[in-house]
């Protein structure tokens, strides 16, 4: 009994990224050659700001007034890089405070509050990985997590955020990595 037991959870375990894997669809960007899969039933939005371009993702849900929503994004902006230098610590500091400080962000947050940072790798891709608490009183109580990899490609910088409420996170971690993992540069 224990060993039916034990296989039935390995099957579980083994087959439960496959579940989540059958009703992907894949979102592929063409100008910034990048490519990611993602629930059949999330949202693709996209926006361009000057020179930054922004493509979100989010389940859909039926009270569009609940601002408690997990996201997954990816801003693309040109960057002219000397690869050697952006991982400096000096490179690495200006940029978390840049990411402080974004104009952007200031307009719906009352405070981003850097938690860790470090830097990484995303698959093969040397990356600067950022976890911060953002604070948003203009859309919510709660205050909403941002795990952000910043990696560089081409002459473009890609910044790949996970963001929600904790909870959110905690309960949609699995979906969101499995999103994560599937990002690839295209040629």
């Amino acid at each position: 009994m224990k060993r039916i037991l034990f296989l039935v959870l390995i099957l579980i375990t083994f087959s439960l990224p496959y579940a989540f894997a059958s009703d992907m669809t894949v979102y592929e960007n063409n100008d910034y050659h990048f490519k990611f899969s993602h629930p059949s039933d999330w949202k693709v939005s996209q926006l361009k700001i000057e020179n930054l371009s922004i493509i979100g993702l989010s389940p859909l849900r039926k009270d569009p007034l609940n601002s408690s929503i997990p996201t997954f994004e990816v801003d693309v902006q040109k960057y002219p890089i000397n690869s050697d230098e952006v991982f400096s610590s000096q490179s690495v500091n200006k940029l978390i405070k840049d990411f402080q400080e974004d104009p952007l962000s200031k307009k719906i947050s009352a405070d981003i509050i850097v938690a860790d940072y470090f830097v990484t790798h995303l698959k093969d891709k040397k990356a600067i990985f950022i976890r911060a608490t953002v604070l948003m009183p203009l859309l919510s109580d709660s205050k909403f997590v941002e795990e952000r990899y910043v990696l560089f490609h081409n002459s473009n910088r890609y910044d790949i955020s996970i963001c929600g409420t904790l909870d959110d996170l905690n309960n949609n971690r699995k979906i969101m990595e499995l999103i994560l993992n599937s990002f690839e540069f295209v040629q």
